[in-house]
């Protein structure tokens, strides 16, 4: 070509139809040729970074729809783009911002609200995001897709009955899309609607239709009916196909375990968890960075340090911290007090960790959490108490109580005393090998990396040990230790020392709390709906030879169990 005569108009029509024959390299450098001569020619500049995109240049491209926009500053496709390339580096603010003035520049586009939406929620702010997806209804309120997307939402923040809804709605508008299929039968099982959910799903899993959503959501619905061996097959047969994901090996192996676990087959299940926890990121330096946490927490807080630093003002006796281990019956003292009339149940609330996290930003602090806490005035703790107090109130204003079941806070019981010294500490414990073999053997997701290996698991637990330990010896919050291993024993007797350290008086419902109508948002929500049963004391015992590194690791705090 001669670049000299090019007409940009012609050339890039070429480049375009090039584009579509999926001839990439050609019409990238037909685009290169424009630009050499015509650098503001902005559909070139969009088309390249297209182009960037489908080759995994996502830097690229998004420096050349940054160029494109700057040429034409209102064009929403190119906003859109740049979105796009954001969420390719996994720049999630930005990819909002850009998506923010795709829908700005065009409001009636229905693929804008739901990137933004989709932004949104992987930065973690699911409010917005959900008035996003409230904006995308009104848009368009035949499109499935973002049915689909309100009902995930409203799942992630546990509006089971709002998430059916959505889902029901998406079903109705797609009635052949499998994954919606298996969203809304997920949201049904949550509800303890295990015949409906089974109802949506059992038509392709006889039929052997059904993708590995439905599968897995059909194994979790069979296990709490007692059905193992259907399931066990059908898992086991996905597992052999080539294509799965590296998410798809994990979820299924999760599955197994559980499934083998159940049947008495304590040897495939261990190797179901294990192959499940070999994959994913290296686990070092998260426990490498929990001892030094762990560290600071202890210096900090020490005995002068918890006498002399300054306290809230807050006389405040409604935050109930339930602590302890992951999987050491935190939910099920939840859904125990929560099942009284006095009490409501918050679930794990992110609060304290964010407000550790966050704590030096939003307060101008020179140092970070912990290290900054001697910086903080009566006026800051006062500040930091009032804003976590609004937040129990919205989840329920007239309780006396409102429990925040998130076990790690037992690391923040000197900041607690702080924040709320008239608050209300529950210590939930459990023997040691039963607490990490349940951990090793549970999906969290991205949560707890720290449970994907028995070397990783004993670290935490030490660390976990440390600081309760710690605490026992300091003037904290008022603390209850409830054992799992009693409480399973003597449900009366125990719920009565419960009741009695909070000053409440004792309530039958309390001991049927598995007939609550309350859907807990824990990964133990299928086992506070049945009766207290006995079988996960002592489930080690089953994987004793699998267990020595674990053993060895924490021999002296076995000693006695």
């Amino acid at each position: 070509m001669n670049t000299e005569t090019t007409d940009p108009e012609a050339a890039f029509s070429e480049a375009s139809a090039r584009f579509e024959a999926g001839e990439l390299d050609e019409a990238s450098e037909l685009l290169k040729q424009i630009l050499a001569q015509h650098p503001t020619h902005h559909p070139s500049l969009n088309l390249l970074g297209v182009i960037g995109l489908r080759t995994k240049q996502a830097r690229v491209a998004a420096g050349l729809f940054v160029h494109a926009l700057r040429a034409n500053p209102r064009s929403a496709e190119y906003a859109m783009n740049l979105g796009i390339a954001h969420v390719a580096q996994k720049d999630y603010r930005a990819a909002v911002s850009s998506f923010s003035k795709a829908v700005e520049f065009r409001p009636d586009w229905l693929e804008a609200y739901l990137s933004l939406a989709e932004a949104l929620r992987l930065i973690g702010d699911i409010e917005s995001a959900t008035r996003v997806i409230h904006r995308a209804v009104h848009v368009d309120p035949e499109s499935a897709e973002a049915q689909q997307m309100l009902g995930r939402l409203k799942l992630m923040v546990h509006e089971l009955d709002q998430a059916a809804i959505a889902y029901k709605a998406a079903h109705r508008l797609a009635p052949d899309r499998k994954d919606i299929l298996a969203e809304l039968a997920t949201v049904l099982e949550r509800q303890g609607k295990l015949d409906e959910a089974m109802s949506l799903i059992d038509k392709d899993i006889s039929e052997g239709s059904a993708g590995v959503a439905t599968e897995l959501i059909y194994a979790r619905i069979a296990r709490q009916k007692g059905e193992i061996e259907q399931p066990i097959r059908i898992l086991e047969t996905r597992l052999q196909q080539k294509d799965l994901t590296t998410g798809q090996q994990r979820q299924i192996n999760y599955a197994l375990a559980k499934l083998y676990d159940k049947s008495g087959r304590y040897d495939d299940a261990f190797e179901a968890a294990r192959k499940a926890n070999a994959v994913g990121p290296e686990i070092s330096s998260v426990t490498e960075g929990l001892v030094n946490y762990t560290n600071d927490i202890i210096k900090v807080f020490d005995e002068k340090g918890l006498r002399s630093l300054p306290r809230a003002t807050s006389s405040s006796e409604k935050p109930i911290f339930i602590v302890g281990m992951p999987r050491s019956g935190t939910s099920l003292v939840e859904q125990i007090l929560a099942a009284h009339p006095q009490v409501h149940g918050g679930g794990e609330l992110p609060y304290i960790t964010s407000m550790t996290r966050n704590m030096t930003q939003v307060l101008s602090l020179n140092d970070v959490y912990p290290k900054c806490v001697p910086e903080l005035s009566i006026s800051q703790l006062n500040q930091l108490a009032e804003q976590y107090l609004q937040e129990l109130d919205e989840l329920n204003p007239e309780a006396r109580y409102v429990t925040d079941k998130m076990p790690g806070n037992i690391f923040q019981l000197g900041l607690l005393t702080l924040l709320f010294p008239e608050a209300h500490v529950i210590h939930c414990l459990r023997h040691p090998l039963d607490t990490c073999l349940s951990c090793y053997m549970e999906d969290f997701g991205r949560r707890n990396p720290f449970s994907r290996s028995l070397s990783s698991l004993a670290v935490y637990y030490r660390q976990y040990d440390r600081i309760s330990r710690h605490w026992k010896d300091l003037p904290t919050l008022a603390v209850h230790e409830v054992k799992y291993e009693e409480l399973v024993g003597d449900l009366r007797g125990e719920t009565e020392k419960l009741l009695d350290f909070l000053d409440l008086p004792m309530d039958e419902a309390c001991l049927e709390f598995h007939r609550t109508d309350r859907v807990a948002d824990t990964l133990s929500y299928d086992q506070v709906r049945q009766p207290l049963y006995s079988r996960s004391v002592g489930r080690h015992r089953h994987y004793e030879k699998h267990l020595k590194p674990l053993k060895d690791e924490l021999s002296d705090l076995l000693e006695g169990q």
